[in-house]
């Protein structure tokens, strides 16, 4: 954030995606060289109608989400919102057929399994929506540059790697339910601040819910992400890094899309710099509603599963 909010006020946003090509170079020679070889597995055909299905079904829903504020019940928005459940429907369908499917739905039947993964998922999307809509609150209510707001938004990932590893390894030996669970009431602290906040309080509020933010992500990314697999069935214990990363990547998209359609649907299809501050407000307070209730929904399913022996 910092990098990228100091390339923005010296020069353009357009040239922030440049930093992916260097950090991509150096990404794959590091890992050339560090990653061990691994034997070739035995070939298995790859479920290509589920990827194809699940993918109709996330982007035409996300689709769906984001621009329902802007137009309203057009019927594009019928048709993307129809097309979605359909190749949901299919795809489920298809899955429970398929010798080798992309996601063994069995494992869901498991409720164990469906808590951890919820909890997980809306650490996700609550991560996924402040990253969306604080920037916002910086340059509105505060009058930060963007240099200023990305190095304001720096607090958070050096708390998340200052608890990030420490966490991790505690979470090894002590059980990972609680980290899980006092991350989601770390998040609940920042919905209480941030349902309220107002521009005279000052930067100290948003301080203080930055570094929450990141003490957040410390707590929950190890042992949130290592619950789900704990708690896959021994035959399935491959599948768990795989919901893992999937429950990253669509919980992060669906926030994103979430808090935004919300926001917009609080403060209209205006451009944010014509926004006055008093819309602007009112969009961000009855967003952070959502953080509120996914907050609420860590809390209670991670508390309602016990480490896994």
């Amino acid at each position: 954030p910092a990098i990228g909010g100091v390339i923005t006020e010296l020069f353009s946003w357009h040239w922030v995606f440049l930093i992916n090509v260097p950090i991509g170079i150096i990404s794959c020679l590091f890992a050339a060289k560090i990653l061990p070889k691994s034997k070739a597995a035995p070939q298995e055909s790859f479920d290509i109608k589920g990827a194809v299905l699940i993918f109709i079904a996330v982007v035409s829903g996300i689709f769906c989400i984001e621009r329902l504020p802007h137009i309203g019940l057009h019927p594009l928005i019928f048709c993307t919102g129809c097309l979605a459940l359909l190749a949901l429907g299919l795809f489920i369908f298809h899955e429970r057929r398929t010798k080798r499917p992309l996601i063994h739905l069995r494992v869901f039947t498991i409720p164990q399994v469906v808590c951890v993964y919820l909890a997980f998922f809306l650490v996700q999307f609550c991560i996924a929506g402040m990253l969306y809509l604080l920037p916002f609150y910086m340059n509105a209510g505060l009058a930060f540059t963007p240099m200023l707001t990305g190095l304001f938004m720096f607090i958070t990932p050096v708390f998340a790697g200052l608890v990030g590893i420490p966490c991790g390894k505690l979470s090894d030996t002590h059980g990972r339910r609680w980290f899980v669970v006092g991350a989601g009431i770390l998040f609940l602290i920042q919905a209480a601040v941030y349902l309220a906040v107002m521009p005279e309080w000052g930067v100290l509020p948003l301080a203080v819910c930055m570094a929450l933010w990141g003490l957040s992500i410390g707590m929950s990314g190890g042992a949130g992400g290592s619950r789900i697999v704990d708690w896959m069935p021994d035959a399935e214990r491959s599948l768990g890094s795989t919901l893992m990363i999937t429950c990253q990547y669509f919980g992060s998209v669906l926030g994103t899309a979430l808090f935004a359609g919300v926001f917009t649907l609080l403060t209209g299809v205006v451009p944010f710099e014509q926004l006055g501050l008093d819309v602007f407000l009112t969009g961000f307070h009855g967003t952070m509603l959502l953080l509120l209730a996914g907050a609420l929904l860590i809390v209670i399913l991670s508390a309602a599963v016990k480490d896994k022996n």
